[in-house]
């Protein structure tokens, strides 16, 4: 091959990898504004905004058919299922949560290097800083927000306090995947603010209580010269924390279910998940494929949705209540998969990035809402695709077979 054509290819390779880019930063960035009171301004905006997030998965499926030099059987069988799934996912539940979350790490990896994490993380900034400074300027309609004992929860222009202290944290862990073993403590300090910034003022604080978690965990592992994940402790408790969470959360299911006047005697966040929870069972039911479900939060009520307040908030209700069984077991599995291989490859910031995010879900549902897109970051580490894990397995038990074999011809003779 000539020297020109190899120049060729690397340019389009380069060019293909900016659209991407481009394309990450329109979406994400088009999320933020869908997630504030930007879209109360107009119609028009909200439908802009809403037009850009589908043309970015438009972009992402015509970039994926120009770069496919040769469709193997393997990727088409991915491709059809997951189409497949995507489809009848959206026909029900009406939203592209799938698409978002498992588009871009299954069929356009090669193409992102870890830049995209600069990506995401400038496009988060940015769509922050223009809500900001519209909320600064008066121009956005503004909600209120009080706590229970009447403290005032700033959302500086978001539908709600939680979304933007949600953005906080997603920073601080794009941050910290970027920076990895060159965190500095100063850094780990500003991690740290960010948590009593958080506290103060949106006054999350499942946000704030996730961000301090992470910055101590981050603290002990610089004391330890970035030897944390070498304990197999800290391995064993990574890997088992979302399973026992799960654990004690079906208990507390079960427990409640049988007592529900005990339910409502507790006043804290984890009842109002429970009492929503249930009543996404017993109004919808648990199915195949989920539900169509419409939400109505304190920031919609009577502008874009109508009705009395419901959300469902805790991941671990809302995917088996909205997504359905199959897209939960699907969703658990990879999670874990995930998890596992982060802790086994010693990919310590990884594995705190996915572990933070599932012990947030279990107060949220933003990893599979409109915010799904950038938990895909967290997929992009991970070494080997699913189709590589399957066949490694596949041939570990066919090689194993095969030395059983030799053992008992070399016996028989």
């Amino acid at each position: 091959m000539s020297n020109s054509s190899i120049n060729t290819s690397s340019s389009i390779v380069i060019n293909l990898r900016q659209i991407l880019y481009a394309t990450v930063f329109m979406f994400t960035f088009s999320e933020v504004l869908l997630s504030s009171r930007v879209v109360f301004m107009s119609t028009a905006i909200f439908s802009v905004a809403g037009l850009f997030v589908n043309l970015s998965r438009v972009m992402m499926i015509m970039l994926f058919i120009i770069n496919v030099d040769r469709l193997r059987l393997t990727t088409f069988v991915e491709l059809s299922l997951l189409l497949c799934l995507i489809v009848i996912s959206h026909k029900v539940t009406t939203i592209w949560a799938l698409f978002d979350l498992f588009f871009l790490p299954f069929f356009l990896k090669k193409y992102a290097s870890p830049k995209i994490y600069k990506c995401f993380l400038y496009a988060i900034l940015s769509g922050c800083a223009v809500v900001i400074l519209f909320h600064y300027m008066g121009v956005l309609p503004e909600i209120i927000y009080y706590r229970r004992n009447m403290r005032v929860r700033y959302s500086f222009g978001f539908s709600n306090p939680n979304s933007f202290s949600r953005y906080v944290m997603l920073s601080d862990i794009l941050f910290i995947l970027l920076r990895k073993d060159k965190l500095k403590y100063w850094h780990i300090g500003v991690i740290f603010a960010s948590a009593l910034f958080v506290y103060q003022f949106p006054n999350t604080i499942t946000v704030a209580a996730m961000i301090v978690l992470m910055s101590l965990v981050l603290l002990i592992n610089k004391l330890l010269d970035g030897k944390l994940i070498n304990f197999w402790a800290c391995r064993a408790g990574i890997v088992l924390v979302i399973p026992c969470m799960i654990a004690v959360f079906a208990f507390l299911m079960v427990y409640y279910r049988s007592q529900p006047g005990m339910l409502y005697r507790i006043d804290n966040t984890i009842q109002a998940r429970f009492i929503m929870g249930f009543r996404g069972i017993d109004d919808y039911g648990i199915h195949l494929f989920g539900n169509n479900i419409s939400f109505v939060s304190s920031s919609s009520a009577g502008t874009l949705a109508q009705g009395e307040y419901f959300v469902i908030d805790s991941l671990f209700f809302y995917l088996p209540v909205r997504m359905g069984i199959i897209i939960t077991v699907m969703f658990f599995s990879f999670y874990m998969w995930l998890l596992v291989n982060a802790v086994r490859e010693r990919r310590f910031y990884c594995a705190v990035a996915l572990l933070i995010v599932g012990c947030y879900s279990m107060f949220e549902n933003a990893m599979l809402s409109s915010y799904a897109f950038v938990f895909s970051f967290l997929m992009m580490d991970n070494i080997y695709t699913v189709t590589e894990q399957a066949k490694r397995l596949w041939n570990s038990i066919i090689s194993g077979k095969r030395r059983r074999r030799r053992f008992h011809v070399k016996i028989k003779r």
